[in-house]
């Protein structure tokens, strides 16, 4: 275990110590990217996917209102996804502002492109 964690640390600081020169800046905005990207995913998985056990023990507890017709279910979730585009729109823009370039050039093409 000690080997493991002794590997790890070592390697951990390896690529922290790359992510600081000129050579690992790709790698850095990389891990800014990523890291402030993966909460808005995981929010959006966790709140509206139906793989999400969440949206899966939701499901079940309501399943004495199974009988809430379907244009009422579709309207619930169309609320649900817009409320996730409002809390996570402001985060996904500073990202973009921030990384500059292709991540401004992404964010345009994601702006006008159709998403569920």
């Amino acid at each position: 275990a000690i080997g493991v964690v002794g590997t790890g640390t070592v390697g951990a600081t390896a690529l922290t110590a790359y992510a600081h020169t000129d050579r690992g800046l790709g790698f850095k905005r990389e891990v800014d990217f990523w890291s402030s990207v993966a909460p808005v995913v995981w929010d959006y998985w966790w709140n509206s996917f139906s793989s999400s056990p969440k949206v899966k023990l939701q499901a079940l507890l309501n399943e004495d209102t199974s009988s809430m017709d379907e244009d009422r279910a579709a309207e619930k979730k169309k609320e649900l996804v817009q409320e996730l585009h409002e809390r996570n729109a402001p985060r996904i823009y500073q990202v973009m502002l921030d990384l500059g370039g292709l991540y401004i050039k992404l964010g345009q093409v994601l702006s006008v492109t159709a998403l569920p």
